[in-house]
This record gives C-alpha cells, structure tokens and sequence, in this order.
C-alpha cells in the first residue's frame, strides 16, 4: 500500500452508503486514482451488509465510518452534527484531499463540503436515477421526508449544487442525456472488465462469492427490489409482484432469482422451483459471475440492471410505476388480448389515456408477442375520422412515461434550509404550488380529468372501439362513474354523466347499445401464498360496429397464474 498521511502523493476521498457505491468507488479509484492515497468513508449503518467490511482495505489506504446513526434530521443542529462526526471520524483536514467523490449524496456529508466551499465531484446514486430525481426524491422522501426536502433544496439529486464540479453517471443508462456539462460518463459494468484478474479475484473475494454455473441458455434472471424496506408496497404485494410478473412475463421460463443486497424477502418458498442466488453483492458483478448469460432480465426498475442490460438477449422493465398499478396487470392483458384477437381492427393505431404506459407496453411486447401502434395522449381526443381504438384507465393517473421522456427536471417540494449552510437561489420548483410538465403533462396544474369520459364516446366513430380498463386497487375511477351511469338504471345523470346530451334517456340508450361487460372470473388454485387480488372483475368494451361487437362477444379465453395461484377465465 502507499503511505503518505503527509500529502506527497494524491490524497482522495470516497463517500459511500450502499453496496453499489462501494464496488463503484473500488473500481473508480482502481481506473483513476490507483497510484494515489485513497480513503473509504463509509456509512456505519451498512456495515452489517459486509462480512468483514475492514477487508475493503484491500482496496482503499484507509477505511473510515461515518456515525450516521449519531445525526438527527433536525435542519437547527445538522452542520454541527456532521462536523463534530467529521472530525471524530476522518484524521484529515477535509481541504487536504485533493479529490472528493460523494455518492449517495442526499446524506449530510454533502452539506459539510457545501458549509466549507469544498467542491467535490457526484457518483449519481444507481445507473440511470441521475435522468429520474423525482423518482429518486420520492424514494429517499418515503423513508426520510426531511432528508429528501433538504437533498433538492440544495440540488444534490441532479447535482446543480455550485460546489459539484462534476455528475459521474453511466450514459448508458438514462432516460436522456441532459445538455448538462457537468454530466460525465462512467460505466461501472464496463470498468469492471477491464480490471486485472487479480483484481477482479479480490473483489469477489470481499463479497464471498463463487462462478455461478449450470445455467439454462433459456433462463430468465429475475432482479428483486427491497419495495417493502423502502415503504413504497407491503411485504405481501412485493411478494405479488414478483409471482404475476413471472406468470405473464415468464411463464415458460426456469427462473434465477437475485435478490437485492437489502431485500428480506425469503423466494425459495414462494418460487421452489427456481434457483435464489444466495449472499449480498451488487448486480454489477453478475456479469463475471455466470458462466452463461440468461436468455431474459427482468426487472421492475432497477437501477443495476440497466448498467448490465446490454449482455442478455431480452431485456423486461416494467417501470416505476408498477408497484402502483401491478394490481391492474390482468385488465390490461385481457384488453390487449382481446385486441389481439380483432383482426378487423389489426391496422388500427391504440390510442391509450390514463394508463401505465410502461406495463402495457411490456405486456405487449413480451407476453403477447404484438407490437401495436400505441399513441399514449394526455387527454380524451378524437381529432382524425380514422378508425381508432383506445384503452382507457384511470383518468387522474400519469404515467411515468411523460414524466421520465422529458427533459425536466425540476418538480414540487417543500424547501428546508439547514442552519449555517447557504442554499443555492431558489428554483422554478422549490415550492409545493411548482408542477413541471413532466406533471402535468399538458394539463392545468391541479386539474384532474374534469372532462367527460361519456362525452368522449359521443365522438367516437361507428367502427371504433373503446376499452375501459377499470383498474382496481383504490385508484379513483372516472369510467367508473360513466359506467355506472350507462349500465345502471338507478344511477343519477347528474351525478356520473356531466355532459347536456346525455341527460336525456335517448343519449343514455344509444351509449347503452354499444357497452359490452367482457367479465372475468377468478379461481384459487391454492391457499397459501396467495398474494395477488383474487376478486373477480370487468373491463367494458364500447363499440356501435357490429362485426367488432360480435367478436367482443365472441371473446372467450382461460388464463392460468401457476405462481399467483389463480385461474381466470374470460
């Protein structure tokens, strides 16, 4: 090792919280910085992830732990906290260092080199989050609302902080790639192979970890996520999650399940017959580990597969708002099978409001093996004469998908300023009253789907047909109310119809005609670990063609969930 407390040669600092982090900053100080004198500053609540995490000096000069658990999240006493933990912690003045990389930077850390005008370079904190901070602000807020508060107050989610002087992210990975120059390329996964054997050797030492062999050339490598942990789904629809995504994803496939490092789930009584790679280690390494790659990934969101999803042949993502709508999944199935099936309407674009792009278009691609044309709107319009087909779910929700594909970056919060530590200029979103576009999507802030989904079908043409998904799961339901006010003698106009053409009961009854129930109902096949909802349910199709209504008639199929533990029959 090199010895030099005195300054003769570099002296760099690593700040890391998670394990992902850790192997990123062994491989970035063994690609940059190898020569120099590096110290680990590491998160003193992650070390009971590691089975003797001082053996990471094998990697760094100096491990140091930083006593988290010491800090309050009291804005008043913060700075404080963090100096004294500091200087307590690290024998170095923090100007001595001549290169500061912080990853996981929404911990305070990061406000001590802000207090003292140290500039310091960002590890984004997963591979593709730096293009998503909402989607990272809303995870950290969950378990922490003041330290997410605080982390956008002074831009060290996207690192618009004036004392960063750099983003290090993998390109790769995101959802775009801002205009941004403080925005620099680094591609862990990558890295990691052009390390030496040696090198390689010894990491995986450090996480205790053997060749993975004897893998099916037509597996599919499921990559968990720690949901319940986080507070984002309980423990019993984490568990949910992951058996309907293997039903409608994977069905025909042996599965391997990698659990993630802080995941508590146990999956070998849930899956037992899929293999569940055992130990804790960032998905980064997978690549070295198996002797053959799978055929499939598949992830709900995960940051560390989109650094690895480049090796396997197909890769499924379901996006960040699946833990929100998974308990829809089989609405939209029915629906695009039902569509699969109407070869009258095969050259038909599928114009889609309310729904959870992400998912659906998966379940396309990937379980059905179609490839419509979607067009994904933000609001109920009919503007060509052509024939059209829409899905429509829950008029009030916005899909990810409008928020993830734009290129802004700001988004409500409350502002928290913590004493001592001057806050950059407030930004167009530092208040609560703030919704970017990536919010509104072309809607007035605050504005729900005021209009009518009933009126809506006034417009549609003869041959058209519309799909409501009548999602489930406490989600508000717009179509609801048009439903009820269609199909229900007892149901007030009024009420359910906002629209002055409807309230007479010719208008009601021309509706009625089109509507079609498409029902499904549900059946145990088991009774324990049964997660997923077993409630029957109805998806309406509205049409005035007849062709297209005999076939919706028509439309009968039988679904089985050998992992939920259903059958549905349509």
């Amino acid at each position: 090792m090199k010895s030099s407390k005195e300054g003769e040669i570099g002296l760099n600092l690593y700040h890391c919280a998670t394990m992902y982090q850790v192997l990123e900053a062994i491989v970035h100080s063994e690609r940059v910085h190898r020569e120099e004198y590096n110290v680990l500053l590491l998160a003193d609540f992650s070390t009971k992830k590691y089975h003797d995490f001082r053996e990471l000096e094998a990697f760094f000069d100096e491990v140091r732990l930083f006593p988290y658990r010491s800090i309050s999240n009291n804005p008043d006493t913060i700075l404080e906290e963090v100096e004294s933990a500091y200087q307590n912690s690290v024998p170095y003045e923090i100007a001595q260092f001549e290169h500061i990389y912080v990853a996981a930077s929404y911990y305070y850390f990061s406000l001590y080199l802000i207090a003292n005008r140290i500039r310091f370079h960002l590890f984004e904190d997963g591979g593709g989050i730096l293009s998503k901070p909402k989607v990272l602000y809303e995870i950290i807020r969950d378990v922490t609302p003041v330290m997410a508060e605080i982390a956008q107050t002074y831009g060290l989610l996207d690192g618009r902080n004036e004392y960063v002087i750099d983003v290090i992210c993998n390109f790769s990975a995101q959802s775009f790639i801002a205009d941004d120059p403080k925005w620099r390329d680094f591609d862990p996964a990558l890295e990691i192979t052009r390390l030496s054997p040696e090198t390689v050797r010894r990491i995986l030492h450090f996480f205790r970890l053997e060749r993975i062999c004897d893998i099916p050339e037509n597996a599919a490598l499921v990559f968990t996520q720690q949901f319940a942990n986080l507070y984002t789904t309980s423990r019993e629809d984490q568990i949910a999650i992951y058996q309907v995504s293997a039903d409608f994803f994977l069905p025909d496939q042996p599965l391997i399940i990698k659990p993630h490092p802080d995941d508590t789930v146990d999956y070998g009584p849930i899956f037992p017959e899929a293999r569940v790679i055992r130990g804790r280690f960032p998905a980064e390494l997978m690549p070295v580990l198996l002797d053959r790659v799978p055929e499939t990934s598949f992830t709900v969101s995960s940051s560390s597969v989109r650094n690895i999803r480049s090796i396997f042949r197909r890769n499924i993502l379901c996006g960040f708002d699946f833990p929100n709508t998974f308990q829809a999944i089989d609405h939209y199935y029915v629906a695009l099978r039902l569509l699969a099936e109407m070869e009258n309407l095969k050259d038909s674009s599928v114009h889609t409001f309310g729904v959870d792009v992400c998912m659906l278009e998966s379940l396309a691609e990937h379980s059905l093996k179609i490839r419509p044309e979607f067009v994904h709107e933000t609001a109920l319009r009919r503007e060509t004469d052509c024939r059209q087909v829409w899905l429509i779910g829950d008029g009030t929700f916005q899909s990810d998908f409008f928020q993830t594909k734009k290129k802004e970056m700001s988004f409500a919060y409350q502002r928290v300023e913590v004493k001592g530590v001057e806050p950059p200029a407030p930004d167009r979103g530092h208040s609560k009253a703030d919704i970017s576009a990536g919010d509104s999507a072309g809607r007035p802030a605050g504005q729900t789907n005021l209009f009518s989904a009933a009126g809506f079908l006034e417009t549609v043409g003869k041959e058209d047909l519309v799909i409501f998904l009548n999602p489930q799961s406490g989600q508000k339901k717009e179509a609801d109310a048009v439903l009820k006010g269609l199909l229900c003698a007892e149901a007030r106009p009024e009420e359910s119809l906002p629209v002055a053409d409807l309230h007479c009961e010719k208008g009601k009854n021309a509706l009625r005609s089109g509507m079609i129930p498409v029902c499904v109902r549900k059946k145990r096949l088991r009774e324990e670990n049964l997660f997923f909802p077993d409630s029957d349910f109805t998806i309406y199709a509205y049409t005035l063609d007849a062709e297209t209504k005999k076939r919706v008639m028509q439309f009968h199929a039988e679904i089985i969930l050998k992992y939920a533990g259903l059958a549905e029959e349509i």
